[in-house]
C-alpha cells in the first residue's frame, strides 16, 4: 500500500512538472476571487484579480476535472465526469488551446499548442505559422475536419460528422459530394467531379437534374479546376485528395435482386423502372448491374411526370449506388467488377 501511495505520488508530481500554464485571459473574468474553474481537463485552478491562478492539485490520472458547483471544482473519475471523456487523443474540452493525451480511456497530460496556434480535431494543432494569405487545410483523410489561416495565423475551424465533408463553402455536405452543388461552388458551366480529378460535369442549374456527365478527360490529362478545363499539366481540385470511400450508405441486396432505399423511402429495384415518378423522385435510377442503360424521372407537360430510358455516352454505365446516381466508368462500378470476376 505504502509502494503504490507513493507511486501515486510520483505521477501527481511528474504531471505537476509538465501541465502548461494556465493563459486563458477569460477563465476568471468577472470571476470573484476564490472561485474555481477547470483550466483544462487536468488543472483545477483558483481565479484572484480576475485572473487564473494554478495553486491547487492537479488531477491524478484516471480523474479529471469537474464544474460540480458554480464555485467550484473537483478532480472526480472519467467515467463520471460530464466532459473530457475520452477514446483517443481530442481537444481539451475546456481549452481549445490545449490538446489531451488519451490512453485507454484515461487523460495521461494535457499540451500546449504553439502560440497562436489551436487545437484543431483529433488533438492536431494548427499548422498556420509561415502560411500566407488564406489558406484551408484538412485534418482527416476524409475531410471531414478543416481549419482556416489567414495572415499566418489560426482563423477557424470546421468539424463536420461521420459521413459528411467539409464543403467548399465551410457547411457541412453529405458525401460523397453532389455534382453542381451550390455548397461546392460551381454550378454554371465546366465543373470538376470532386471524386475523381480526371473527370467532370457540366451543370445547369436550369434543368433537372443540374447535373450531365461525368465527362473523362482525353488520356493522360486532368481536369484543371482554375481554368475549367482538361491538360496535361494535373492541377486538381483539392476536394479530389479526399477519401469519400468510407461514407455511410445504407443499401440491402438479395440473390435475385438488389435494392436500395432513397431518400423519399421508394424502394427501386434495378430490373424496373422507379413505382412512383413524381415531383418528390425526380432524378435517375439504375436499370440493371454493370448496364449502360438507367431510367431517368422526368417533369413532362404542365404536372405531369414520365419515365423515360437514357443511355451512358462514351463506353460508361450508370452507376447502382442510389446516393450516387450519374455514369461512372466501368472500373469504377461494383457489379461490372463482379460480372468480370465471374466471367
Amino acid at each position: 500500500m505504502q509502494l503504490d501511495i507513493i507511486m501515486v505520488l510520483l505521477l501527481v508530481a511528474g504531471l505537476a512538472s509538465g501541465l502548461p500554464p494556465i493563459g486563458n485571459a477569460t477563465l476568471c473574468l468577472n470571476v470573484g476571487n476564490g472561485e474555481q474553474r477547470c483550466g483544462s481537463c487536468l488543472q483545477p485552478v483558483e481565479c484572484q484579480g480576475q485572473a487564473p491562478n494554478d495553486i491547487l492539485n492537479h488531477c491524478y490520472p484516471g480523474t479529471v476535472c469537474e464544474q460540480i458547483k458554480p464555485n467550484q471544482v473537483s478532480c472526480v473519475p472519467i467515467a463520471s465526469a460530464t466532459a473530457c471523456q475520452c477514446t483517443s487523443d481530442k481537444c481539451d474540452d475546456y481549452d481549445a488551446q490545449f490538446t489531451v493525451t488519451c490512453d485507454a480511456s484515461v487523460i495521461t497530460d494535457v499540451v500546449d499548442c504553439t502560440a497562436g496556434e489551436q487545437c484543431v480535431e483529433n488533438g492536431i494543432c494548427s499548422a498556420c505559422a509561415g502560411t500566407t494569405g488564406t489558406v484551408d487545410f484538412f485534418v482527416d483523410q476524409q475531410c471531414r475536419s478543416r481549419y482556416r489561416c489567414n495572415g499566418g495565423v489560426f482563423y477557424d475551424a470546421v468539424n463536420c460528422a461521420e459521413g459528411e465533408y467539409v464543403s467548399k463553402d465551410g457547411t457541412c455536405s453529405q458525401a460523397p459530394p453532389t455534382p453542381c452543388a451550390e455548397a461546392d461552388k460551381c454550378t454554371v458551366g465546366f465543373c470538376p467531379d470532386l471524386t475523381n480529378c480526371t473527370r467532370y460535369y457540366i451543370c445547369d442549374p436550369n434543368q433537372e437534374p443540374s447535373a450531365t456527365g461525368p465527362f473523362s478527360c482525353p488520356s493522360n490529362q486532368c481536369f484543371d479546376y482554375n481554368t475549367n478545363t482538361c491538360g496535361p499539366g494535373c492541377n486538381c481540385d483539392p476536394w479530389t485528395d479526399c477519401d469519400f470511400t468510407s461514407a455511410v450508405v445504407t443499401t440491402s441486396t438479395s440473390t435475385t435482386s438488389a435494392s436500395t432505399t432513397i431518400a423519399s423511402t421508394t424502394t427501386v429495384s434495378l430490373y424496373t423502372p422507379p413505382p412512383n415518378c413524381d415531383a418528390s423522385s425526380v432524378g435517375n435510377f439504375p436499370y440493371g448491374p454493370c448496364d449502360p442503360h438507367y431510367w431517368a424521372c422526368r417533369q413532362g407537360s404542365g404536372t405531369s411526370y414520365v419515365v423515360v430510358e437514357m443511355q451512358c455516352p462514351n463506353g460508361l454505365v450508370f452507376s447502382t449506388n442510389l446516393d450516387y446516381p450519374y455514369c461512372v466508368d466501368p472500373s469504377e462500378e461494383p457489379t461490372c467488377l463482379a460480372y468480370a470476376a465471374e466471367h
